[in-house]
Order: structure tokens, then sequence, then C-alpha cells
């Protein structure tokens, strides 16, 4: 959800909360106002994935929200280049910025996650229960193997996950004995 506000919505929070129920992952934009701001609704509840904005740098973006543990993932979304239509101009695409911006990029890596978490690989190369990840909690804790600690903000870096140098081994058991480990460690 690329939106939040200052007030609770009653409806939001109820589809929010029958949703997570059904075991449904959301990802939810946390602010754009600043580290003297605190997580927009819907972004505060605990049963979304928080998602902050980094800078290509790997920085922090300036307009997050202040970092708190459990609302502190951060992800791509600054200068992000996305299609756009504008009948004034020829602009076919444009840079964004934001949480916003921020929060299908963080859905669609763990999209990637879970996709991977379901292929077949060479023998021995597979994911043993890939049920778990379906789950919001559950992700949330996945995907922190696959970030690092940066100005209090957990930032989302998929490829120490996913490009990771090795010896005698195919990148695919690489990552499947990395998933393994992950899921042997959730609750079942």
């Amino acid at each position: 959800m690329s939106f939040g506000g200052s007030y609770e919505l009653p409806e939001i929070k109820q589809g929010v909360r029958e949703a997570f129920h059904l075991g449904v992952t959301m990802f939810t934009a946390a602010s754009n106002d600043g580290g003297l701001s605190t997580v927009a609704f819907p972004a505060n509840l605990r049963q979304v994935i928080c998602v902050n904005s980094f800078d290509g740098y790997g920085r922090p973006s300036n307009f997050n929200p202040e970092a708190k543990p459990g609302t502190n993932l951060a992800v791509l979304g600054e200068f992000v280049e996305a299609a756009w239509s504008s009948l004034v101009t020829d602009t076919k695409t444009v840079r964004k910025a934001g949480t916003s911006v921020a929060t299908p990029i963080a859905a669609a890596i763990a999209a990637m996650f879970l996709e991977y978490s379901r292929q077949d690989g060479p023998a021995g190369s597979k994911i043993g229960n890939p049920s778990q990840l379906r789950h919001c909690d559950e992700m949330r804790r996945a995907l922190q193997c696959m970030t690092r600690n940066i100005g209090g903000f957990q930032c989302l870096v998929p490829g120490d996950l996913f490009y990771k140098r090795f010896k005698n081994r195919t990148m695919h058991s690489v990552i499947c004995s990395k998933i393994n480990g992950i899921l042997r460690g959730l609750p079942l």
C-alpha cells in the first residue's frame, strides 16, 4: 500500500487485520515526513511490513520517519525510474522518490523470494517447506537475512542472498541452503 496518513481509518484497520489472519503479507509506506515524524497509518500496524527508503548508495532517505525496531525495513526508494504518461509532454518515464516508491519494490523482492523458494533445482537443493513464507511475520523475518543495518534502518540488499560467491556448489544450492536455514528458524 503506497499511501498513509496521520489518522487511523477503522475500515482499513479491520481489513488489514482480516487479511493478516488469512495469511496475506502486506507492505505499506512508512511516511515521507522526516525523522521528527512517526510512522504513518497503516504502516504503524504490526500486521504489515513497514517500508522506508534508501538511496542508490545505501543511505537511508532523509524523508524517512524515525527508525524503530519492527518499522525500519528500507528499500531503494530514491531516483527510481518509472513509466509515466503525460498529456502535456512526450515524457514516457519519470524519476520518483518516497516510501511509496520503495513499497512496491519491497513487495516485488518478497515475491521473487517466494517464487525462488518454490523452484526445484539439482539433487539436494530444494526448499523444505516454502509455505512457511506465506505469512507476514515469517516473511518479515526471512527478509532480515538480506538486510544491512545502516543508520538504524535495515536496508534490504537482495544481492546478499542471491549473488554470493561460492566454491564447488551451484548458486541454486547455496541459496536453497540459506533459505532452508531461515525456515528452520521459523515456527511451523
